[in-house]
């Protein structure tokens, strides 16, 4: 069995030897179908979730604390430097 792989490989090192451009072609082509398949199946999901949607809506009121943490920004100050 190892000669087999042995003479397997001797055989594709010596195609590509042969006809690098071709190999390379070949590549590129089997790349770009797979791109371009990978590119038509993500298309095709759906952009809208399957299940139900709910809309959940809950009235903010800002605390005192806010304006405590807004003052004590304010008063903070930098000590900046450019080179």
């Amino acid at each position: 069995m190892n000669k087999t792989l042995f003479a397997g490989a001797q055989a594709l090192t010596g195609a590509l030897r042969r006809h690098p451009r071709r190999v390379a072609s070949a590549i590129g082509a089997l790349l770009l179908t797979a791109a371009g398949g990978a590119l038509a199946v993500a298309n095709l999901a759906p952009s809208v979730p399957q299940g139900p949607v709910h809309l959940v809506t809950e009235p903010v009121s800002p605390s005192e604390s806010l304006q405590a943490q807004a003052d004590a920004l304010d008063a903070f100050s930098f000590t900046l430097y450019r080179s």
